[in-house]
């Protein structure tokens, strides 16, 4: 038996617009989608806000998993805040709805972190 195993890593974020066919593979019609410049002033501040939290759901992600608690790494890696933003969707593999809602934000500060306890 042979097969192919493909990654893709997305470059630009589009919107299907109409399948043209689904064999031997899915050709579609799409529409490039633009994100809109962000009234928020302050994005870095929002984008920090965000990594400190996605560090903390690695720690207890860790915690739960039996791994040891670690000095969590940088997440952000100098990103400005929109790349983050798609980076912070696409760790979210267990929960494709939450995922996909981040992924078609076409405002970055739409993100906003809700207050959490942990």
């Amino acid at each position: 038996m042979n097969f192919s195993l493909y990654f893709c890593k997305g470059q630009e974020r589009f919107r299907v617009t109409d399948l043209v066919r689904t064999k031997p593979y899915l050709v579609a019609k799409v529409t490039w989608l633009q994100d809109r410049p962000s009234g928020e002033e302050n994005l870095d501040e929002l984008a920090n806000e965000v990594e400190v939290l996605m560090k903390e759901v690695v720690r207890l992600s860790n915690r739960l998993n039996g791994k040891l608690d670690k000095e969590s790494q940088d997440l952000r890696k100098n990103q400005f805040p929109t790349p983050f933003s798609f980076f912070i969707g696409s760790t979210f593999e267990g929960a494709p709805m939450e995922q996909q809602v981040l992924l078609e934000l076409e405002d970055t500060a739409a993100i906003k972190p809700k207050t959490m306890s942990f």
